[in-house]
């Protein structure tokens, strides 16, 4: 304008547009990253209005990459701007630092409109400074043009004193003030931030600034449920990198996309590493655009080189560019830009060929199993998903909406017989389970010295739908704040630091009993600044403000960048009036850093056999029981009638008689198969969150009201809620599962007696936390206090009519009643339809007995399907034919109504309930077991009808 060249600054688009000034076509963006700029000189006039207009279409696909579960839009992500310029001009200019030569390597554009340049002496002038302004370094270079050209590259260099290299410890950055000059006349100027570091692979290690390094990266999936687009903030983005930085964070993986340049500008500041990558999964797009990752690579180099924190280029996601582009992309990467890594593609396919550095392994890995030819970094480490806060509904004030809002939370803990204390009990529960796994998972990364570090998956919450819930598998909320019960940034720099001290025990069980002795070893990934001398650890085993045991031991001098054995201590575990939550903590003595770390300890009383005068346990349970208590009787023998208390399982024949007794019932049900502990890798399970009340029955239980380590032996699968009328309050341990809630253990009446019922809870072991659990019971059970409300109904006929089952149809695992292996079906479909299955002998004195009754548990289900007909088989004979399957309970007759099956349903499951068949005496023989047969039509339909395999 007024003779000025005017450029005009696209930034950036989420999928592609025309850019028309004044109504005339300018540009064509569709670029993966980076902000172009056009010379629109000839489309403007000084003094009057410009008009922009962006046409955006979104059905193209966009090259952007990654956005976590929502799609990318089109628009402007910033303002447009609009710059006059002298004819002569810096149109370009970064940085590229030496750390060897501590200096700064200057790279200009300096491009002129008039053919040949207006000035007469042009000179680039360069000062180097720090933020705080002071002058660091200077030079100059003479600017000439090519016969014809309009732009010349300048290169100059700047020594650099005093010389402060960029780390993530210490972010040095300084300014280069680039002017443009006709002789001493300033003309245009450009400051051009940067940072100076080395980073490099040697051999199987990772060096920053000729130091070995440790890569403690996380995964970021580009959630912004306020804005949907990245924040076009350096603070925006620097408060969040600050708070990855505060839990010990140095490095992020940006899943398949780029960021904003404010994010790079607020990692430089940060001291974060960057890992952008190219959209592609293997050799396809994120989306459907022409395949050209190298014309990908090349914008991202030209766009981002002038960032220290970019360190790594990466062409996409856990594949395969094909062969030989693998390795020409790499070199071409190293010849472009030999002062960064390069990777293939996160997770696979990364070899000598193609790639600086490998991919471990994404779960915990025994210590020296995972073998490699260079430096490796464990790829979206551990991803422990758990569901998505309710809680969080208000803070979705933006673009997206809450994923999971209180109401449908409500809803679900109400169809499950729960109310909201518990949800808020079990999403804290999630949580506490996130922390455990969390710490155990990087420790474990970090004891292994051949680990060079690993992408935690991820540092927000992904939310991605699963099932009807949506996940939650990151340290913190999607908008970066601490999850309640969850892991704060410095509970996480404990072992995410640049030097960790870890702990081996053996026993591995930290829960212990009182003149246990525990051998700890422990072990250090030091990463600091210098060497260690003559290292000490310093540790002591504390509950609350009483100090159990303590102790030091020499560790020696530790170099920088190992991992090793530091030193060994046997723990004698002392005694304790009741059970305790211990830590061990544990701190290298007379350092500047703060080296520190901490682990749980449960520790228990040596106990011996208590009094269990007035018990009656039933014959299956003596044997385990008898080893805890001393003078119990057994059901059913002379003198147990006598007992206040009986302890059996459901389905046992004392306990409905002692329960119309009105006698008190401690119901232990069988705990089988797993312990149910575990979060799953990005997918859910039957473990999202086990919560425990403050209740009397549970003793001296030293637990935190949460799933922990403390329980990890004894928690297997519960029930399966609701149980019908159960009330809330008199629930004591429940967990939660992907698609539903269980009961481990609460209290109920059941006619004239009360029951205290334990489910998927191993308290037979002989462990202490079971036993203290078991102790808990009976010591309630014995109180004034078990005075339950809730009235609930068992269903616990006596099953002898199932022993094994010889064929089925199909099978199922899940969402069993209590003590059930699996459930047997026939289905009313092809090749599915046969379930055969042998019953208990028949008893010898069936004499004069007009019949003889079976009992199974069982049941009938997927009413959703077409309707099938069942008929069921005695010993090959054909017996009862059931046209209709049945919801309720029911009854079926044979012809002359001699023989019939009842149907009992099971208010507390879905589909489940007792069968009983009723058969004259003369159709069975005394001693042999029948074989029942039952088999379903033909009807393409997968209802079906089984029967429980029970332990």
């Amino acid at each position: 304008i007024n003779g000025k060249p005017v450029a005009w600054v696209d930034n950036y688009c989420g999928t592609y547009k025309y850019d028309i000034i004044n109504g005339k076509p300018v540009a064509w963006v569709d670029n993966y990253c980076g902000t172009y700029k056009y010379d629109i000189t000839d489309l403007v006039e000084a003094g009057k209005t410009v008009t922009v207009v962006a046409a955006v279409n979104n059905m193209v696909p966009s090259r952007k990459g990654l956005f976590s579960s929502t799609h990318r839009f089109g628009g402007l992500y910033r303002d447009v701007e609009i710059e006059a310029t002298p004819d002569t001009r810096i149109d370009d200019a970064w940085v590229r630092g030496n750390f060897e030569k501590q200096s700064a390597e200057i790279h200009a554009t300096v491009a002129c409109t008039t053919i040949p340049c207006t000035l007469k002496k042009p000179m680039l002038r360069v000062v180097v400074k720090t933020p705080a302004g002071e002058i660091v370094g200077t030079a100059k270079q003479s600017v000439k043009f090519a016969k014809g050209s309009q732009d010349t590259e300048i290169q100059c260099t700047v020594p650099i004193k005093p010389f402060h290299p960029w780390s993530p410890e210490s972010p040095s950055l300084y300014h280069a003030e680039l002017t443009l000059c006709d002789g001493e006349q300033p003309v245009h100027g450009w400051t051009e931030r940067f940072g100076v570091r080395k980073i490099e692979v040697k051999g199987d290690r990772f060096f920053l600034n000729n130091k070995p390094f440790f890569m403690r990266g996380f995964g970021d999936d580009f959630v912004y449920p306020l804005t949907l687009a990245s924040p076009v903030s350096r603070e925006e983005h620097l408060k969040h990198l600050k708070v990855a930085r505060a839990a010990g964070f140095v490095y992020v993986r940006l899943h398949t996309h780029c960021e904003m340049p404010e994010y790079f500008e607020a990692a430089d500041e940060a001291g974060i590493m960057i890992q952008p990558e190219l959209p592609y999964y293997g050799d396809y797009p994120t989306e459907a655009f022409a395949f050209d990752p190298i014309r990908d690579l090349k914008e991202l180099y030209e766009h981002y080189r002038r960032y220290v924190s970019l360190t790594t280029y990466c062409t996409g996601n856990e594949g395969l560019l094909g062969k030989p582009l693998d390795s020409e992309i790499y070199k071409l990467a190293k010849r472009i830009d030999p002062d960064r890594l390069a990777i293939h593609q996160d997770g696979t396919f990364n070899t000598a060929e193609n790639s600086d550095f490998r991919n471990g392994p994404i779960n915990v890995w025994e210590p020296g199993s995972f073998k490699c030819d260079a430096p490796f970094v464990a790829h979206e480490y551990l991803n422990l998903s758990v569901k998505q806060d309710a809680r969080l509904e208000p803070r979705f004030s933006g673009v997206m909406l809450p994923p999971v809002t209180e109401a449908e939370r409500d809803k679900k803990l109400a169809e499950a017989g729960l109310n909201r204390h518990w949800g808020d009990a079990c999403q804290d529960a999630a949580h506490g389970l996130q922390r455990y796994y969390q710490k155990r998972g990087v420790e474990a990364a970090r004891i292994d010295p051949a680990c060079d570090g690993y992408d935690f998956w991820t540092i927000v919450d992904v939310i991605v739908k699963q099932g009807d819930t949506y996940s939650a598998q990151g340290l913190f909320n999607p908008f970066w704040e601490v999850k309640k019960n969850g892991a704060t940034e410095e509970d996480f720099n404990l072992f995410n630091g640049p030097t960790v001290l870890l702990l081996k025990t053996e026993p591995q069980c930290r829960v212990v009993v009182a003149g246990d002795e525990v051998n700890a070893d422990f072990w250090i990934s030091y990463y600091g600044e210098s060497d260690l001398v003559k290292s000490k650890v310093e540790w002591v085993l504390r509950s609350g403000t009483d100090d159990l045991a303590q102790g030091t031991c020499d560790g020696g001098d530790v170099e920088i960048g190992s991992t090793r054995l530091l030193g060994q201590v046997v723990v004698n575990i002392p005694v304790v009036k009741k059970p305790v939550h211990a830590v061990l903590e544990a701190k290298i003595q007379n350092t500047e850093s703060n080296i520190r770390n901490c682990w749980d300890f449960w520790i228990f009383p040596k106990r011996e056999k208590e009094d269990g005068h007035g018990l009656a346990v039933s014959p299956e349970l003596m044997p385990a029981l008898e080893k805890l208590y001393t003078g119990l009787l057994e059901t059913g023998k002379p003198g147990s009638e006598s007992a206040g208390l009986i302890i059996s399982r459901i389905g046992s024949p004392d306990v409905a008689k002692a329960l119309a007794a009105g006698k008190k019932v401690i119901l232990i049900n069988q705990a089988v198969g797993k312990a149910n502990v575990s979060l799953g890798w990005w997918s859910m399970g039957n473990q999202v969150g086990t919560a425990f009340a403050r209740h009397p029955a549970l003793g001296d239980l030293p637990h935190e009201g949460y799933l922990s380590p403390l329980m990890f032996r004894i928690l297997k699968q519960g029930k399966s809620l609701p149980f019908a009328r159960m009330v809330p309050e008199e629930i004591f341990i429940a967990g939660e599962g992907l698609s539903g809630f269980f009961l481990y253990a609460g209290e109920a009446r059941v006619g004239a007696g009360r029951v205290l019922m334990a489910f998927g809870l191993d308290l037979l072991s002989g462990y202490p936390e079971g036993t203290c659990i078991l102790d808990g019971l009976i010591h309630y059970a014995k109180s004034d206090g078990f005075n339950p409300k809730g009235e609930v109904i068992f269903v616990s006929a006596r099953q002898n009519g199932w022993k094994k089952t010889i064929k089925t149809g199909d099978r199922g695992k899940d969402n069993l009643i209590s003590g059930a292996v699996q459930i047997d079906v026939a289905r009313a479909m092809k090749d599915k339809n046969e379930l055969v299955w042998e019953t208990e002998p028949v008893p010898e004195d069936l004499q004069n007995k007009k019949d003889y009754a079976i009992s199974w548990l069982g049941g009938m289900g997927y009413f959703a399907q077409p309707q099938g007909s069942f008929t069921l088989y005695v010993n090959g004979e054909k017996t009862i034919y059931i046209a209709s399957i049945s919801e309720k309970d029911a009854e079926w007759f044979n012809a002359d109504k001699t023989a019939s099956l009842k149907y009992k349903r099971d208010i507390n499951t879905d589909e489940c309930g007792s069968f009983t068949l009723i058969l004259p005496s003369s159709k069975v023989k005394p001693g042999q077991p029948l074989i029942l047969r039952v088999v379903g039509s033909e009807s393409n339909s997968r209802r079906w009808f089984g029967v429980f395999q029970m332990e």
